[in-house]
């Protein structure tokens, strides 16, 4: 079925957008292959940025339009529904066609009128979206080619190379983090005599205690009228008879300083 003028008015306006951020988009991407058990679904606008963060939009400019069975798909870090004005207007019941995640635009202009939350993708499905994207893409460039519109074409295939270049540079980053992070895991668990050390794990620990010191504290603590070291119970050393309120426990050198108050990354 044709596109309406809104429709691709929409499309227009989110491919600028694209080109304004130097992010990579594309109209209709297919998702995923039917070996993988997908290929049947289609995003009506997807975008990748340099960083590898994925945004799908779904577009609707009639009541109808949303009201319709048509699986509306959201795979991207951020998802937004794209919708007229007219359609803005009218105010349905968003909560009842789209999940509490999704954001919404409006217009030609893209107003945001609902902010899209992040949502955790795995490994495994950015992969797909990236092989879906390059290959979205590399359809359109051959209805390009077909039409013989030489200008759009190389300036589609301009993008695609820089997607492919994006896309490889991700690649490269992303290997260089995973050897990082098993050569800090394997060294540490030498090092320390800790067989079962864990990243994962020692990040949820180093988090748990960040919050404990941001709303407790993590100093010096005073119990039974005895300065203590809040970790093994142990007093502060003296100098002059006074204790020496220390950065770390000379016992069991647990860190005590106080920390700063910035907001908690997590």
């Amino acid at each position: 079925m044709a596109k309406t003028q809104e429709t691709l008015d929409l499309e227009d306006a989110l491919q600028r957008q694209c080109t304004r951020k130097r992010e990579y988009g594309c109209t209709e991407v297919t998702i995923g292959f039917q070996h993988d058990g997908h290929g049947d679904e289609i995003v009506d606008f997807m975008s990748m940025d340099s960083d590898g963060v994925f945004k799908c939009y779904e577009l609707k400019v009639t009541l109808s339009d949303l009201k319709s069975d048509a699986k509306k798909s959201w795979y991207g870090d951020y998802n937004y529904l794209v919708v007229s004005e007219e359609l803005w207007k009218r105010a349905p019941a968003w909560d009842n066609y789209i999940p509490p995640y999704v954001g919404i635009l409006a217009g030609i202009g893209l107003s945001a009128k609902r902010r899209a939350k992040k949502v955790s993708v795995s490994d495994e499905q950015r992969e797909m979206l990236r092989d879906s994207l390059i290959r979205s893409m590399f359809w359109r460039m051959d209805q390009l080619r077909e039409n013989s519109d030489d200008r759009r074409f190389a300036h589609f295939s301009e993008q695609l190379e820089e997607q492919r270049q994006a896309i490889e540079e991700l690649s490269r980053k992303y290997e260089r983090r995973v050897w990082e992070l098993e050569d800090y895991e394997a060294y540490y668990r030498k090092n320390h005599q800790i067989p079962s050390f864990n990243v994962a794990e020692q990040a949820k620990a180093e988090r748990k205690q960040y919050r404990k010191r941001a709303k407790e504290g993590f100093t010096w603590k005073t119990v039974r009228g005895k300065c203590v070291c809040p970790v093994c119970g142990k007093p502060p050393l003296l100098m002059d008879e006074k204790p020496v309120l220390s950065d770390y426990c000379p016992w069991c050198g647990a860190d005590l300083r106080k920390i700063s108050n910035e907001e908690d990354p997590a």
